[in-house]
């Protein structure tokens, strides 16, 4: 569905709407991984494992749990605590091996026959978002001036730019990492920021508390730990619209 969020803007210089996956961002991507692993013989054991601290690890267990799959996800040592609870409620257990010895924890894994799942490099993430970018397109029946988003795994910024990549512009809204270029260590995306196909927009605090704020009231709805990250993208969005009045941003809805 598309949701126009200019009803919670104040001064807005253009339009900003969000396509949002009716079951849930990470609850559809989980049962579509899922689906592809099982479809493509990689779960020859029954055991799926990623490296998620956040809602997609969740989501993943909840269909490991309808499925009877075993799932054990590596979620380090600052897992949210949330999250931590909700999967072992699922009664699976979690892998806490700190981040920086991780690949170390996935060898270890790989040699007990699990099946790892990279969502920063497996070729499956692409093709779910270029299916959500198509039907995001589809429902809101014209192209955005800009597609905006948060840099995670890149996955969900490179499937909208295959759709898009002749119609529209793209940004990036956590433009910290024009400095620090983290984005070389994101293979989906590495290429496109690094040949300026994709372009990396200031954000400023503020109106992101603001829109804490507003979310915390009940003002967009239900909405999970993602929402920092989307209202950081929303934030991205006017900043756009202030260079570029009167043109339209597409986001994709986090929950």
């Amino acid at each position: 569905m598309i949701k126009n969020l200019n009803i919670f803007m104040e001064n807005c210089n253009g339009n900003i709407y969000a396509y949002k996956n009716p079951k849930g961002k990470n609850a559809a991507l989980a049962e579509y991984i899922v689906d592809t692993c099982q479809r493509q013989g990689r779960l020859f054991n029954n055991k799926l494992s990623i490296a998620s601290s956040g809602r997609f690890a969740v989501e993943v267990a909840k269909v490991c749990k309808q499925r009877g799959i075993n799932f054990l996800p590596i979620l380090g040592k600052f897992e949210d605590p949330v999250s931590f609870n909700q999967i072992t409620a699922l009664g699976f257990s979690i892998d806490r091996t700190p981040a920086q010895e991780k690949e170390d924890a996935i060898a270890r894994l790989r040699n007990e026959g699990w099946y790892y799942f990279d969502q920063f490099s497996d070729l499956a993430m692409i093709e779910y978002y270029k299916q959500e970018a198509q039907k995001a397109v589809s429902e809101f029946g014209r192209v955005p001036d800009v597609f905006i988003d948060f840099m995670g795994s890149g996955a969900t910024m490179r499937g909208f730019y295959e759709i898009l990549k002749n119609s529209c512009q793209f940004g990036f809204s956590n433009s910290c990492y024009r400095d620090d270029k983290k984005y070389e260590k994101k293979p989906f995306i590495r290429d496109l920021v690094k040949n300026q196909n994709i372009q990396l927009i200031d954000v400023q605090g503020s109106m992101a508390g603001h829109l804490a704020f507003r979310y915390q009231n009940g003002d967009f709805g239900v909405m999970g730990n993602a929402a920092r990250t989307f209202f950081t993208s929303v934030q991205g969005a006017i900043n756009w619209l202030q260079m570029n009045p009167g043109k339209t941003v597409l986001l994709y809805w986090e929950d």
